[in-house]
């Protein structure tokens, strides 16, 4: 009797424990709530870009992100029924890391976290059609103007090639919540 108690003991211990584990973490975000809060991040870095790139065609191209992702935002929000969030602190963060930089270090720097942002956006939305979620349609739809966007950006690294802004873009790189594996931008 006495081993049946030790046992039982032993047993709910391990089912608290694990409890209180799981009950730490964050839980998983939607699939929307992911590209909302990344697409809100875009268009802050977009308008940023606006102000202070140094090259008029990273200005163009972000005044066209800007456009874009603002666009997919409103179209992301009223298919889900959830409001447009702001920039968390920690995608406040990243932009005001890259905003710190100026001339063409801020564009190479700027490009390389857009780059980053839409690739991993570009997996988030595959994924989403893959799986047949809610917005599987939506992110089908907007996939080709993703790729567009990372082509165009690719295009625009060529010849803002440089190391001399790689030290501070490291730091300003998107940055991966706990248990949020999904992207930190939207188209």
């Amino acid at each position: 009797m006495l081993g049946r108690l030790i046992k039982l003991g032993v047993v709910a211990g391990a089912g608290y424990a694990a409890w209180k584990a799981l009950s730490k973490q964050p839980p998983k975000q939607s699939f929307f709530q992911q590209a909302l809060q990344s697409g809100i991040a875009d268009v802050a870095a977009a308008q940023s870009a606006q102000l202070r790139a140094a090259s008029a065609d990273v200005r163009a191209f972000a005044q066209q992100l800007e456009h874009d992702h603002g666009g997919h935002n409103r179209d992301l929000a009223d298919a889900s029924g959830l409001g447009l969030p702001e920039p968390d602190d920690r995608q406040l963060a990243d932009l005001h890391a890259i905003d710190l930089l100026q001339g063409e270090a801020y564009d190479r720097a700027w490009l390389k976290y857009m780059s980053k942002c839409h690739r991993r956006t570009i997996r988030l939305y595959e994924r989403e059609v893959e799986q047949g979620g809610a917005g599987g349609p939506l992110a089908e739809e907007v996939l080709p103007r993703l790729r567009a966007h990372a082509e165009r950006i690719g295009q625009l690294q060529a010849p803002a090639a440089g190391d001399d802004a790689d030290a501070v873009v490291a730091s300003a790189e998107p940055t991966e919540a706990a248990g949020h594996d999904g992207p930190r931008a939207v188209m």
